[in-house]
């Protein structure tokens, strides 16, 4: 699963799927998940869920995506 952005909404989406079983990956355009909060509250988070297997990429950009659900992403500094 292909989450797009960083919010509340698609963390718990993050991680309830997560938990049952499916692969996650979230996809965020700035450099922190949470925005709206605190950096070390949401790098907590962040090391939290990335503890369970989301696998985040973080200050990147969808670019296109194919059918083989494989996207296509600008190159960000940092993935996690």
């Amino acid at each position: 699963m292909i989450l797009l952005g960083g919010g509340p909404i698609a963390i718990e989406t993050a991680q309830a799927f997560q938990r049952l079983g499916t692969r996650v990956f979230l996809i965020q355009g700035s450099a922190q998940i949470l925005s709206k909060e605190d950096k070390d509250m949401a790098d907590l988070v962040m090391e939290v869920l990335s503890g369970e297997g989301v696998k985040f990429y973080l200050n990147v950009s969808v670019l296109s995506a194919i059918l083989s659900w494989r996207p296509k992403l600008s190159h960000g500094p940092w993935q996690r």
